[in-house]
């Protein structure tokens, strides 16, 4: 039998195969590999196409795109990882799993003509959420797509990272990291999360990006002066109208002291994370910078 005449017999029995199902996932074994990239955008669209998602398949392609190619540069290629789908609704889901917890992936800056650096922020801007979950011996990098009726994203019109109709405001929070440690201040207001750690930082005011909010923000919490080096993928909402994005910054100048918010600052080796009570929306947060702050240092941003 021909390669044409195998395709068409393979896409019946998968139809007739998931038209059995009412839960429907795909786990793909794979090598990271440049040349793994078409095969499986094709495979991954054309379940898109059976799920009965058609206006998904393209972003799911560029999705796992993303997602192979991080493993590639970050973890290395030949890398063994899995790659999982589910169309679980409303929120179909795109996951890889490679055996490397510290190479974290991170949404570095770029400019809208830059030729690198727009993976993760890509990744970020097509789906509905997205983030890393990292284990003792394996991370996964996740994300999940919007299938809901005029909501689902079109291949047509590809979104950027400030293209929402309704986005929430961010409030962003560093992660100030000094000698391989992170830094965590104790809150004093309000009554309700007083006493518990956090990343400090701040609201994005009008007409600021992130990384010159958090630049202002912790000047004026912590009279230090940082530099934003990268988002930490993924982000945690606070409330109905507020959510927590999460930056890598360095310290340039200047002791850090609780001058605003905040009664104790505290700087916490990896194996130290958490020994204090953090914020519940921090944990996920910090979890992934600490993991960052292990990597090997011809693998850091």
């Amino acid at each position: 039998m021909t390669g044409g005449e195998e395709r068409p017999a393979l896409a019946e029995l998968e139809r007739q195969h998931l038209t059995r199902r009412c839960c429907v996932t795909l786990t793909i074994p794979l090598l990271a590999e440049p040349e793994a990239l078409s095969p499986v955008r094709h495979r991954i669209g054309a379940y898109f196409e059976l799920w009965g998602l058609p206006e998904l398949a393209e972003v799911a392609r560029l999705c796992v795109s993303e997602l192979l190619t991080n493993a590639i540069v970050h973890v290395g290629p030949g890398t063994p990882v899995t790659l999982h789908a589910s169309m679980a609704r409303p929120r179909p889901r795109l996951s890889l799993t490679d055996p490397a917890p510290g190479a974290l992936p991170l949404l570095q800056r770029a400019e809208d003509d830059a030729e690198s650096g727009r993976g993760l922020a890509l990744l970020d801007a097509l789906t509905l959420r997205c983030g890393v979950d990292s284990g003792k011996h394996s991370k996964t990098v996740w994300c999940e797509l919007d299938s809901r009726p005029n909501l689902a994203t079109s291949a047509s019109r590809l979104p950027t990272m400030t293209d929402e109709a309704n986005p929430p405001r961010v409030v962003v929070g560093g992660a100030i990291c000094d000698q391989g440690r992170l830094l965590a201040a104790r809150r004093t207001a309000p009554p309700a999360l007083a006493g518990r750690w956090e990343l400090p930082g701040g609201k994005v005011e009008p007409g600021e990006t992130p990384d010159q909010a958090l630049v202002r923000e912790l000047h004026e919490e912590l009279g230090i002066e940082i530099e934003a080096i990268a988002r930490v993928p993924g982000e945690w909402p606070l409330k109905q109208d507020l959510v927590l994005h999460v930056w890598q910054a360095r310290l340039l100048k200047g002791e850090p002291q609780p001058l605003q918010d905040h009664d104790e600052l505290r700087w916490l080796a990896p194996d130290e994370a958490f020994d204090v009570d953090w914020l519940d929306q921090d944990r996920p947060a910090v979890g992934a910078v600490m993991e960052a702050l292990t990597r090997p240092a011809s693998q850091q941003p």
